[in-house]
């Protein structure tokens, strides 16, 4: 194939090409593949011979981009759902590239076999990437993730059971494991399982049965009584229908036909041909399983001076917050969980948060080697004679990223870090006024 030297004679006109958009339609509708339209178009061009050779090969690009039907297949991995996320700009208010991602695998020393602490808002992803990083469950890791809401991210991998044992804690219960070292009873008895099961089926046959054995029931307030008894914290799909119930005046009647979602609920359980007796087995196998993993969780995060071990092997090794709230009194509550000696990794999309937790942890003195830094990505084409920086560059930074190691303070008692001596930090973050006993729950940063 014919080439120039240079492209000084080329000029984009409409001319240049002989071939009109008229017959292109035609060759088209003719049923002319891909290449064979590329053909014409290359043969029926006055100037593709003036190209030089890499000009040329720009015109072809251009034109299988256009004329041809071109995929890859890419294995399922983290670092393609990211690169997918941010090429449709979902992540871009957020700053989460795969770059910022690595930096806080790498800062976190998450490796195979570890024990790691998550609290992220980014649907899954983060999960993700630290799964892949933990290895088959057989190694040992562990992920304990801390989510905000009604239940945790659904993580979308192929045969998760094979992957690192998930626990889910929600931000509610982080308080009431920090001082008392129990969960609370009502997420006890209501959360979802984790990503190990489908949640939906699970929680959609445990609302069946309860629907089945409560229907015929009324809803009656005494006259005596002070105020309505205590409703159950309502789910996502149970919103309306408990709205419908406080907005009736006591005594009234509360059946499931008048409830909205009493149809669609009977429709499920139709579907899943299962008896009442068998919900009710599957409740209660589900709530069994559920309590049992809670109380794993529990044992890795504050155990009792009996279950510590001396050597601190079965406690978290490491820390990674990114999210879309005010990190500030989420991080100081989860690092009382690290031991000494532990990294930690916060991602936040502004600075200002970061620099008010950077000046905390530096006035305590309960952390070494604090670290406040940027990601910044620039890709570069590598191709032979013509390795340069990308024309089009990423926009934005990847976000801001604080570091650091947790150390024992002076103060702190010299005792195994057990749930006696984690409460007894933990209050002193409320004496010293970081952290308030009505907020507890994640704040926005834009609030």
């Amino acid at each position: 194939m014919e080439s120039s030297k240079d492209n000084r004679n080329l000029h984009d006109r409409s001319e240049n090409q002989y071939l009109s958009a008229e017959e292109i339609r035609m060759l088209k509708s003719s049923g002319a593949t891909g290449n064979e339209i590329m053909t014409k178009l290359v043969e029926n061009s006055s100037t593709f011979h003036l190209r030089t050779k890499l000009s040329q090969e720009k015109y072809l690009k251009k034109k299988k981009q256009r004329y041809l039907c071109v995929f890859t297949v890419r294995p399922f991995t983290a670092r393609v759902l990211i690169d997918m996320q941010c090429a449709l700009g979902r992540y871009k208010s957020t700053s989460l590239r795969y770059d910022s991602v690595v930096q806080m695998l790498l800062h976190a020393n998450v490796h195979a076999a570890c024990t790691v602490l998550l609290a992220e808002t980014f649907s899954g992803l983060l999960s993700q990437a630290i799964l892949e990083r933990l290895g088959p469950r057989s190694l040992g890791g562990r992920l304990i993730q801390f989510y905000h809401g009604t239940s945790p991210p659904r993580l979308e991998l192929p045969n998760i059971a094979e992957y690192a044992k998930t626990y889910a804690v929600q931000f509610s219960d982080v308080t009431s494991l920090l001082l008392t070292g129990k969960l609370a009873r009502d997420h006890r008895a209501a959360s979802p399982p984790t990503g190990h099961v489908r949640p939906l089926q699970i929680d959609d046959s445990l609302r069946c049965c309860e629907e089945e054995e409560d229907g015929g029931k009324e809803v009656v307030v005494p006259e005596s009584s002070p105020s309505p008894p205590r409703a159950k914290v309502p789910r996502i799909e149970d919103e309306q229908s408990t709205l419908d119930l406080h907005s009736k005046p006591a005594g009234a009647d509360s059946s499931p036909q008048t409830l909205p979602h009493a149809g669609r609920r009977r429709g499920r359980l139709a579907r899943l041909n299962l008896t009442p007796v068998e919900l009710a087995a599957a409740k209660a196998t589900a709530l069994k399983n559920r309590l049992a993993e809670l109380d794993e969780a529990r044992k890795i995060l504050c155990p009792t001076e009996a279950e510590a071990s001396s050597d601190l092997s079965d406690r978290p090794d490491c820390l990674i917050v990114a999210i879309r709230f005010y990190p500030v009194d989420i991080t100081l509550l989860l690092m009382q969980f690290l031991p000494p000696g532990r990294p930690f990794v916060v991602h936040s999309h502004l600075l200002a948060p970061l620099v008010d937790l950077y000046n905390i942890l530096k006035r305590r003195g309960s952390c070494a080697h604090l670290t406040l830094f940027d990601s910044w990505l620039r890709p570069i084409q590598v191709l032979p004679n013509r390795t340069h920086p990308e024309m089009k560059m990423t926009s934005g930074c990847g976000g801001f990223l604080l570091r650091g190691y947790t150390v024992q303070r002076l103060e702190d008692d010299n005792v195994l870090y057990s749930q006696a001596s984690i409460a007894v930090s933990a209050r002193q973050l409320f004496a010293e006024g970081l952290i308030n006993y009505s907020n507890t729950l994640p704040v926005s940063c834009t609030e």
